[in-house]
């Protein structure tokens, strides 16, 4: 079994996906069992099989992060190799503060400036279809806006109360 699952981290995850698929399987359990009891409905039949798939839900979610973590973890040793490998291709680093490698080593080769990314750009909104406004007037739409306004006139006139 890797290591990794023992770690703080993972123990504690471990824990909370016991409790959380022990208490989704309990609260299944109480709702078949109040589906069954006199005062019982079909919605008590609904989540006494909801409860169970949450609890599948967490089991398949903490299997996805255990697999995502061994392919990270998978990856960085493999990064971890290719540099390692990198090194030992026979060049002889030179010590810290020393300008020359030793006699009989091979130097270094250069590095390559490593190219420089592209300028970011911000993200590039769609432009929204522009809105042609009939500049006729709308006799109707006046007559309305009056009614309206004399509506608010109304209410805003102690004596125009009903």
């Amino acid at each position: 079994m890797p290591r990794y699952l023992f770690t703080p981290r993972w123990l504690v995850l471990h824990v909370l996906l016991v409790a959380a698929v022990i208490t989704c399987l309990a609260l299944g359990t109480w709702q078949w069992d109040r589906a069954r009891s006199a005062g019982g409905s079909l919605q008590n039949y609904g989540y006494a099989l909801q409860w169970p798939s949450f609890a599948v839900f967490f089991v398949y979610m903490w299997w996805r992060m255990m697999r995502m973590e061994a392919r990270q973890l998978a990856e960085d040793a493999a990064a971890a190799g290719a540099e390692g490998a990198e090194r030992v291709e026979g060049v002889v680093e030179p010590a810290v503060g020393s300008l020359t490698a030793p006699a009989g080593t091979t130097a270094a080769p250069e590095p390559t400036p490593a190219p420089e990314p592209a300028a970011a750009t911000p993200p590039r909104r769609k432009a929204r279809p522009v809105v042609v406004l009939d500049e006729e007037p709308d006799d109707e739409l006046a007559a309305y806006n009056r009614y309206l306004a004399e509506l608010n006139a109304r209410t805003q006139d102690p004596d125009g109360r009903r």
